[in-house]
Formats: C-alpha cells, structure tokens, sequence
C-alpha cells in the first residue's frame, strides 16, 4: 500500500469514529420570506434542529449551487410558493441531491410539487384527513419511531415512485414517509405538516414527531440516526392499542424496541401511572430479538403486553417504559368506561329528538329578519307551512351579543310556529378574525360559546341542537382533549342538547370516532359525490342523475357504517353545481328550475332512506324545489315512513353493475384517487371510455395482458 493512501484511509476512519461519538451536521432550513415565497412551519423545524447537540442549521434564502454546497442536508418546510427564487432552482436542488446531499421536504409544498421535481422518489400525493401514524418498516430512518399523532389535523400520502420506498404509513396503510436514493444523495417525503399545530401555529415538534423529524434529517445527511445522542443502548417506543379503554377492559400496549446491539433478551417493565405520578398498574415482558441481516437495518422488535383497569376511575393517565438502559418516552392513555356507558343512553335520548329532523339551513332570501325583524315570523310559518320542521341559525363568522339576542327571537318565534331550533358556528378556518386569535382566546371563544347555548336551551326546549361548519378542516385544533372539555362544559348544563359537527366525505373516519365519537352526538355529513366515482364506476358521468343517485347511496352506506349507532344526519346543497354538488347539466352551466327540482328531491329521497335527518342548504324557502321536498315530507309523514330505515349491508350493491368487462377496446385507463386537469384534458382528447384501475387491483381482478 502506498503512503498516501495509507494515510488517506486513516483520515476516513478518524472521521468515521468522530462521527460515531459526537455528529455535527450542518443543515440548512430555507426561508422564502425575502424571496416573497412562502413556507410554512419553518421556523419550529429550525428552533428543533438548533436544540439537539448533533444539528448546525442555518438559513437559506435561495437554492443556488455554491449555497447549497456546503451542508449535508437541505430542509424544504412546506414549501407553498416559491416567489421570486432564481431561475434553475429545481435544476440545482436535482444537482445537489445527485452529487451528495441530502433533502428532506414537509408535507405537500405545493410550490414546488414535489412528485414533479422527484418523480423516481414519490409517483403521486394526496390530501388524507387525520393523524395517526401507525406503522415503520426496519428502515434505518425509523430507529426509534412507534405509532403517533401527529399535530397537524391532515397530512398528505403518497405513492412512492420506482426509485422510492414507504418506510412509514397512516392507520389507513398509506404512505407518510418516502425515501430515496438519487445519485449519491438521498431525498426524504415526509407528509407531515411538521411544525404547525392543527390551530395553525408554529410549534416546535415533540415526542415521536420530533424524532421522525430528526432521524429524516440525519438519513438525508448519510448518517444512521442511532448515532443521535437521543437513543440509548435500548429505544422503546409505547402504543396503546387504543388511546382510550373502557374499563374493565385491559390497556393493550405494543412495546416496539429499537436496539444498537445485534440481538437482545432483556426484560422491560411497563408501568401505568394515574395524574398524580403514583402507580395503579403494571406488566413484565421479556424483549427478545436478532438484528436482520442486510445494510441498514437495526435490530427492531415488539412485544405486547396487558396492563389491568378494573376498578379504576376514568381520566387520564401515563405509560412508561422500565429498565436497564431503556430509553422510552411517556404516552398518554384514556379511561372512559363509565363515560362509554352514558355516551349510549345519551345517543337513545338524542335519537329520539333528532329522528326525522328536516331543517332548512339559512338562506333567508325572501325573508331577510336580520335587516327587518317583521319578517322573522312569516318565514317561520313558511318554513311549517312547507313541511319542514327544523330551523338552523347562524351567527355569522363571530357569534357577538346581537347574534344570540336575534337567536333568542328566532327561538321564540320557531317556538310559537312549532319548529325545532339548531344554531351553527364557524370554526377557525371560517373565521379570519377568529384564525388570528391567540390560541388561548380561540379556545375560550368556543367554550363559551357553547356554554351559552346550554343555557339558552334551558329556556327555550326546542332548541335542540349546534353544529359547526367545516368540521374535518379544524381537526388538528378542536383536539380530543378540547371537544371532551367543550363537552363537559354543555352538558354540565344541559345535558339533552345536542352537538353534530359538520363534516364532508374523508373525514368521518375510524380514527375520528374512535378518538372523538364520545363527545359528539352524531355527524351531519354533506353529500357532494367526495369519493371521486370514476375510481369505482366505469365511465363515470356526474351529468348522469341514476349514477350521481347511486354515488350519493354508496357514501351514505359507507358513512353509516362507520358512524355505527351514532346519529347520521344528511346535508344537502341545492344550488352548486361544480365539483359534484350536484348533477352537471348538459352544457354544464346555470341549471333550469325543473333540474335543481329534480336534483333537490333525489338526493332529499336517498337522504330519506339512508340518515336520519337533513339539513338543507341553499337558496330560499320559496323556492319550487322546497315545495317538492316538503310534499315529500309530508307523505312520508303520512304513511308513517321514518327517516334511515334503508338496507345498508352492502355498500357497492347499487355501484356494481357500472362495472364493466374489458372487451370492447380501446378504453381510457386511470389509477387515481381524486382528478387532475391532466386527466380531464386526456379524457375529453381521447373520447373513448374510461375505467380506471382502483377497484379492479383492490379485488384482485385486472389482468396485466388485458391493457395491451
């Protein structure tokens, strides 16, 4: 061997053992601010790298060669506009990735896109409501890592191109993280909108956020995160199978260990604490495991235990992790088996006052009692007289102090005319003045909004009910703990007053009714065909009222399967025709009467058969649309027919028979979850049939041979 190269090897193995013992990676987080772009959370991702001993990171403004260069890794927080960067910015960032660095990119940056920029890396994204993360693969990324919330109330998921590779997934088994090789260089795609809280803040990330953030930005720098001075000799990360138990059902816990050694057999003590820090229950296991052979992976092993619950009170309680060496952050767990028990008999008293709720919702044309109060009461007797039976109010963007005085006088006419009252508030997202509020004045806002309700429907009987607009959009903000403390401040009051939030399509989730189920009483879930239909019908035609019919059966059946006894109330709109609200015309512009007549009552039937309830929303009781529906009502009410009696057994029987057999070539073939403009365009050039492919992998039908 020569001298120099001798001494060259020596150099590397000092830098490799210095890297082993202390890292110092210097990382650069982009700001766009002075580039009058934007990216969102950036600032919390900085303030989290710049407290870990093992991170130097410093600002960047632009995405040029010579100021890339000098760090191993490239942090892109959400990147929603680039502004005004310098041409061949993307060319640079493909460049620097290529040569040796690392990049790691926050969920959507939509500014960039993403899967454009890195087609190998990650194919396609989409936007997924909720925020668990559930599952890692043995990838060096996710050393460490167990199931987590995340902060923000959506993330995105996507579909890892041919270069890509998920190596985390929500609880609905879709991809959140994707990494890659590119040249020498790696690329990370996490989907999470790390850094902001679900009220839209900056926050630094915690717990097991923050250490998916960490060990990204290591992997991406080429260095395996069980290098990071967080983990020690053992890493244990705790899942409560669910977050919330019903005594006296026991805490299942999956115990995931991450280890630096090539194989373990130690026993691990699981503890359960109560608010106060003393110990109500516990369990031994013994961890065992051997490290897979392969580059790049560690040793990752689980084990479940059961932790007792008889007899204990419900609240809030801690999970830790005991042992020598053992490193493992607390989580937290929920007992509510007495509150599970009430939830029930309270969901039979709301059934009993919601069955069969037709409520128009607003839309006073004709009647405007906000600007002249002598109205109020003729639009009361209107709204009976058609056969509705139900009033819903909105306060506005802000409920202020004229909004519950007009409220009480709305209360008392719909009183005198024999109509239930519900009252609507806006969330954050409906509310710039509200969104801009410090987080502690936006809680307050709608604690004591509800708190009024609660007394106002001790004095009035038929107010009934409240819901809040674009529930599913504010998840990360109305918080499992924030709707159980709204919930025990109302029903401290009045505990037969009702609270439905309103939620679209993709939002009513498993995850959401198992974490939020019992502080709500129902869902009003407005219909407007969400479930993208040609993912599921072949040749799809939302000009089509028998398969718009069919897609509003499928979603509905879909959606009470989900909701199981809670109450399921329909919203329908009756004036938007875009995006599926409602079926196109022809020509696709402003429909006639006869077709929003027509389109109100089919989806007012189907609502019939499938909720238990509607809440109408658009245009004026005058209307000819309303008199059809409420003719509707009143048969109904006549032959005694209540409202949610339908079959729902089988969700695809009425979406079936649309499904064809690939004999007649050729066809327009599409793998999609929601459109894109690139379809349309291919689809209206091409003029052949479209199917698309979902369904087909889903039940294992399509045979390759057949797209020849």
């Amino acid at each position: 061997m020569k001298p120099q190269t001798a001494l060259f090897l020596a150099v590397i193995l000092c830098i490799t053992a210095s890297l082993a013992n202390a890292l110092t990676l210097d990382v650069a987080v982009l700001d766009l601010s002075k580039a009058e772009g934007q990216c969102i959370g950036e600032r919390a991702v900085f303030d989290l790298l710049a407290a870990h001993p093992d991170f130097n990171p410093r600002w960047i403004t632009d995405l040029q060669p010579d100021t890339l260069a000098g760090f191993s890794a490239v942090v892109l927080p959400d990147v929603h506009s680039t502004g005004n960067l310098a041409d061949g910015w993307a060319q640079a960032l493909r460049a620097y990735v290529e040569a040796g660095g690392g990049l790691v990119i926050t969920h959507d940056s939509r500014g960039l896109p993403p899967h454009e920029l890195f087609p190998e890396i990650e194919a396609v994204a989409g936007r997924h409501i909720g925020q668990r993360i559930s599952s890692f693969t043995n990838h060096a990324l996710t050393f460490g890592l167990g199931a987590f919330d995340a902060a923000f109330g959506d993330h995105w998921d996507m579909q890892p191109g041919p270069a890509g590779e998920a190596v985390a997934t929500c609880a609905q088994d879709k991809a959140v993280v994707v990494v890659g090789q590119l040249g020498q260089g790696r690329v990370v795609r996490v989907g999470l909108c790390v850094g902001i809280t679900g009220s839209g803040e900056q926050q630094v990330p915690e717990g097991m956020e923050a250490r998916l953030m960490l060990n990204s930005v290591a992997w991406a720098a080429g260095t395996s995160p069980w290098h990071l001075a967080d983990y020690g000799d053992v890493t244990v990360a705790l899942e409560a199978q669910d977050e919330a138990v019903a005594q006296p059902e026991p805490v299942h816990v999956t115990v995931t260990v991450s280890v630096r050694a090539a194989e373990i057999a130690m026993p691990v003590r699981i503890v359960l604490r109560d608010e106060a820090g003393a110990q109500v229950s516990d369990a031994s296991v013994v961890v065992e495991g051997r490290k897979q052979p392969g580059r790049g992976v560690y040793l990752r092993t689980q084990a479940q235990v059961e932790l007792p619950t008889a007899d204990l009170p419900d609240g809030r309680y801690t999970l830790s992790a005991e042992g020598e060496q053992v490193s493992a952050p607390q989580i937290a767990v929920n007992l509510r088996g007495q509150l599970m028990a009430e939830d029930r008999e309270r969901t039979l008293r709301a059934r009993e006052v919601l069955q069969n709720t037709v409520s128009k919702f607003v839309f006073n044309q004709g009647y405007e009692f906000n600007r002249d109060i002598s109205l109020l009461d003729p639009y009361m007797a209107k709204i009976k007289e058609t056969g509705f039976n139900t009033y819903d109010y909105s306060g506005g963007d802000i409920w202020r102090e004229e909004s519950f005085e007009m409220l009480e006088k709305v209360l008392d006419s719909a009183q005198r005319h024999g109509l239930m009252v519900w009252a609507t508030f806006n969330p954050p997202s409906g509310s710039r003045e509200i969104a801009e509020w410090e987080l502690e004045k936006r809680q307050n806002y709608y604690y004591e909004t509800v708190e009024r309700f609660a007394r106002l429907s001790l004095r009035y009987p038929n107010f009934v009910a409240f819901t809040c607009d674009d529930f599913d959009y504010n998840y990360g903000f109305f918080t499992t703990e924030m709707m159980a403390e709204m919930a025990r401040r109302w029903r401290s009051i009045n505990p037969d007053l009702y609270f439905l939030p309103l939620i679209y399509y993709g939002g009513i989730t498993e995850e959401f009714m198992r974490t939020r189920g019992p502080y709500l009483d129902g869902v009003v879930f407005h219909f407007r065909a969400n479930s993208y239909p040609p993912s599921y019908i072949d040749n799809y035609d939302p000009k089509d009222f028998d398969m718009y019919g069919d897609v509003q059966r499928y979603e509905f059946k879909r959606i009470r399967h989900i909701v199981g006894d809670k109450l399921l109330i329909s919203g329908v709109y009756i004036w938007y025709y875009e995006k599926g609200w409602g079926v196109l015309t022809p020509d696709e512009q402003n429909p006639s009467v006869e077709h929003i007549v027509r389109d109100a009552a089919q989806k007012f039937e189907i609502s019939h058969d499938y909720a238990i309830g509607t809440r109408i929303y658009g245009l004026g009781i005058d209307h000819p649309a309303y008199e059809a529906m409420g003719d509707l009502q009143k048969q109904w009410e006549h032959e005694g027919s209540d409202w949610g009696r339908a079959d729902i057994s089988d969700p695809e029987k009425e979406v079936r028979k649309y499904r064809v057999a690939l004999d007649n070539p050729p066809y327009f073939a599409t793998l999609l979850q929601r459109p894109s403009e690139l379809s349309e365009q291919l689809l209206r050039q091409l003029d052949v049939p479209q199917i698309d492919l979902h369904w087909r992998m889903m039940e294992d039908a399509f045979d390759p041979h057949e797209g020849r």
